[in-house]
């Protein structure tokens, strides 16, 4: 994948956190949109895992650091 890629899905993933999830669902291209959305459900699993591990360190990493960090595994 292209790195112009990475940076759109990274992008969209980032709105897609906050709740704005038209950008992602108005991608013609099937395959980034899926790619999109895995990266955006990964993001969310990750984010969820973090808050249960300690919920007295909610929020510490934002949305951003944790999609640029799931995007790399």
């Amino acid at each position: 994948m292209s790195t112009n890629q990475d940076k759109l899905i990274a992008e969209l993933v980032e709105k897609g956190l906050t709740g704005d999830m038209e950008p992602i669902n108005s991608i013609e291209d099937r395959v980034l949109r899926s790619k999109a959305k895995a990266a955006l459900a990964k993001a969310k699993r990750a984010a969820k895992s973090q808050e249960t591990a300690d919920p007295k360190k909610k929020n510490q990493k934002k949305n951003h650091q944790i999609v640029h960090h799931y995007l790399l595994i």
